[in-house]
């Protein structure tokens, strides 16, 4: 699988294609597939501009909706660098009350030890240990009336 082409179960879920973010350390993918809901798909390292790009797609959403239930693919992500993770969390923090929920996917010890750490203080933060339970839920947040 190679960083252009979504995992085929997300893939099919998700009809329209990403707006992919091609980084030198890793790619950001990123669809809006209802007014609510933003989801994420990071392959290979998180770098600042990767972490920007989900910043201002998720203060569009949140401008339109007034609120946001993410979905973070980072299952291929295998690190972040540090200005990208606090760009996050900051953002986070910042739109803590307008989160409805925010689900994460990945394998990387790092990466989980990161989100860990923000679920402290983001209290809609869930954790995902398989795609199945992942994709489950964005396929129910898909089919949500607005």
């Amino acid at each position: 699988m190679n960083a252009s082409s979504p995992p085929t179960s997300l893939g099919a879920l998700l009809s329209s294609p990403p707006t992919v973010y091609p980084g030198t350390k890793g790619t950001v993918q990123l669809w809006e597939p209802t007014q609510r809901v933003i989801v994420t798909r990071v392959v290979g390292v998180l770098t600042l501009e990767g972490a920007q790009a989900i910043e201002m797609a998720t203060r569009r959403v949140v401008a339109k909706a007034g609120g946001h239930i993410a979905f973070h693919d980072w299952d291929e992500m295998t690190d972040y660098d540090s200005e990208a993770r606090s760009r996050l969390t900051n953002v986070a923090l910042e739109l803590t009350k307008r989160i409805e929920a925010m689900h994460m996917l990945t394998r990387s010890t790092v990466v989980r030890l990161g989100v860990k750490a923000a679920s402290l203080v983001i209290p809609r933060l869930r954790m995902h240990d398989d795609r199945r339970s992942f994709e489950q839920e964005l396929r129910r947040a898909l089919a949500e009336k607005p």
